[in-house]
C-alpha cells in the first residue's frame, strides 16, 4: 500500500510580486488549517517590510474557511501606519462569498479587481 503524506505545498501556492510601491501577494488553491501557514508567512513576511501599499489577490481561491479569514484579520491588524491594505475578491468567486458569509467584506477593504484596488481612494 502506497501512502503519500499530505503537503500543504501541494494545495496552495503564494506568489509574491513588487512593483514600484506596491507589493502584491497572490494566493491560489485551498486556504484552511493545513494551509493557512503558507499563506500566513509569507504575507507576514511582506507586512514585515512596510511596503507602501500591499494588495492580497485572492483570484485564484478555490476554497477559504475561516483559517483564512483568520489570517486575512490578522494580517490587517499588522499593517503599519502608511501602508495601505487592499484584498481582492473577484465576484464571484470562493474568496468572496466566504468574505460575504463572514461579514468581512464590510469590515475589510475588499474590491473585486486589481484595477479597482488600485484606484481605491484608501490607496
Amino acid at each position: 500500500m502506497n501512502s503519500r503524506q499530505f503537503d500543504p505545498i501541494d494545495h496552495l501556492t503564494v506568489t509574491v510580486t513588487s512593483v514600484r510601491t506596491v507589493t502584491t501577494v497572490a494566493v491560489s488553491g485551498e486556504i484552511d488549517m493545513t494551509t493557512r501557514d503558507v499563506m500566513a508567512e509569507q504575507l507576514f513576511e511582506q507586512l514585515d517590510a512596510a511596503p507602501a501599499a500591499l494588495v492580497i489577490d485572492l483570484t485564484k481561491i478555490e476554497f477559504m474557511g475561516s483559517a483564512g479569514l483568520a489570517v486575512l484579520i490578522e494580517a490587517h491588524q499588522r499593517t503599519s501606519q502608511g501602508t495601505t491594505f487592499a484584498i481582492v475578491a473577484p465576484d464571484p468567486s470562493a474568496a468572496c462569498r466566504t468574505l460575504a458569509v463572514s461579514g468581512l467584506d464590510q469590515l475589510l477593504p475588499v474590491h473585486h479587481t486589481i484595477d479597482e484596488a488600485m484606484r481605491s481612494p484608501d490607496r
